[in-house]
């Protein structure tokens, strides 16, 4: 199923530490925070995993003793990126799972650093966000594979010597116009050889609210308005009764 132009996602990044989804459901990633010290259920490539702090790097004051990513010196890669991070959920296994759903309005929080020390501009870092699934969704992806869909929703750049670094806020919503069981994130870090650079990611959060097909909801909607004035009746009748 190809992504469709209809969707829209809203992009927001502030300096300052992660909150809580704002879907008001559970987060979906497991280990976002890195905290037990593994990468399970993550798959990466060439990342590493850093305690607040380290390298004089700046302490997240979401909280937490870890973040992933990567701390560099004249290193990287022009090609593409220096190192992945992905995972992917069943969504069935959420309370925003909706059996006969038709749209997905899909939050993804995350705490991020960026910072690149060189003497020239092309040698900048940055990070880019993709989600991906399978044909309609209902098989595990796996890229390459024929009916595979990767979107990019997440893009940042830091070129050299552009402020001190400091960990900032990104608060990502879109809306899907069908309803994957199976979605996976993956966070791309690239750095193109500064002198000293570096690419974090922290508490990363996703929500999704899978919802049913319009006449499911159109259904809903007479009943709970049948509802609604009985509960009025009710109410005058005690008043004149009163």
């Amino acid at each position: 199923m190809r992504w469709r132009h209809a969707c829209l996602a809203l992009f927001l990044a502030s300096a300052g530490s992660a909150a809580a989804g704002t879907l008001g459901l559970p987060n979906e990633i497991a280990n976002g925070g890195f905290e037990t010290g593994g990468w399970t259920p993550w798959t990466q490539s060439s990342l590493g995993l850093f305690n607040q702090g380290q390298d004089d790097v700046p302490i997240n004051t979401a909280g937490g003793q870890k973040w992933a990513g990567l701390i560099l010196y004249r290193n990287g890669n022009y090609d593409g990126p220096t190192g992945t991070l992905r995972q992917v959920v069943d969504e069935s296994q959420f309370p925003g799972w909706e059996p006969k759903g038709t749209r997905k309005p899909i939050d993804i929080e995350f705490d991020y650093l960026l910072h690149s020390v060189s003497s020239g501009a092309e040698r900048k870092v940055g990070l880019l966000v993709h989600l991906d699934w399978q044909a309609d969704g209902s098989t595990w992806p796996v890229p390459g594979d024929p009916g595979y869909q990767r979107q990019l929703v997440f893009e940042e750049w830091r070129y050299p010597d552009a402020g001190a670094p400091q960990w900032k806020h990104a608060d990502i919503r879109l809306e899907l116009p069908f309803q994957p069981r199976f979605l996976g994130v993956e966070f791309e870090f690239h750095l193109h050889f500064p002198e000293a650079g570096v690419v974090g990611v922290d508490n990363v959060d996703l929500e999704g609210q899978c919802l049913p097909e319009p006449s499911t909801l159109a259904s809903l909607i007479p009943a709970a308005i049948r509802v609604g004035r009985r509960r009025s009746r009710r109410r005058r009748l005690v008043v004149l009764l009163a």
